[in-house]
């Protein structure tokens, strides 16, 4: 969760951008492959995906929402994205 924020400008909900809008960093789109795998998009066509991070309570992980937010939620969740981690520099 923290490296998510600082990597991606550190504004993550639509208080911190005025409301209605996004940081398009954390807005995920997937990909024919990832639909037919059951990868559901939500907001304007973006899914949720995971993070690395712990959630707030045990069997559960940290999530970026279809619209941005940061979520937490049962690890057994089955429509979710996934996102590779990778930093160039």
């Amino acid at each position: 969760w923290t490296e998510a924020r600082d990597y991606l400008d550190g504004k993550l909900y639509d208080y911190d951008l005025g409301a209605g809008n996004y940081n398009q960093k954390l807005l995920c789109r997937p990909t024919a492959y990832a639909k037919a795998q059951g990868v559901y998009p939500f907001t304007a066509g973006c899914c949720c995906w995971w993070l690395r991070s712990p959630g707030g309570i045990q069997n559960s992980a940290a999530y970026v929402g279809g619209g941005g937010e940061l979520y937490h939620g049962d690890v057994d969740i089955n429509y979710d994205g996934v996102r590779p981690a990778l930093l160039i520099d």
